[in-house]
């Protein structure tokens, strides 16, 4: 299945669900990029995502699917985990958002 057979409101539907998830409590965490002075953050972390960049390029128009977009909310997750202790209060959010 390619773009001809997507639905062509797939993209409302994406920024609906991001708007949502940035209201939660628990994205508080990854609403923007982490800071460069968190400590070995971008040593450890290669790709660099957060929510706020996730909507900032869905926006401009960089996503040509929903998977482009979920690979990057994913990416968020997978990169808190790889940073953050197992059972942080970070690692939970990721897991309640």
């Amino acid at each position: 299945a390619g773009p001809a057979s997507m639905p062509a409101d797939w993209a409302k539907a994406a920024r609906g669900v991001l708007t949502a998830l940035l209201k939660t409590d628990a994205a508080q965490w990854f609403a923007e990029p982490v800071p460069e002075s968190t400590p070995g953050y971008y040593d450890q972390v290669k790709q660099p995502m957060d929510l706020g960049t996730v909507v900032k390029k869905h926006k401009a128009g960089a996503y040509a699917n929903p998977e482009q977009v979920a690979s990057h909310v994913a990416l968020v997750w997978s990169n808190c985990h790889l940073y953050n202790a197992p059972g942080s209060s970070v690692c939970q959010s990721a897991k309640e958002a």
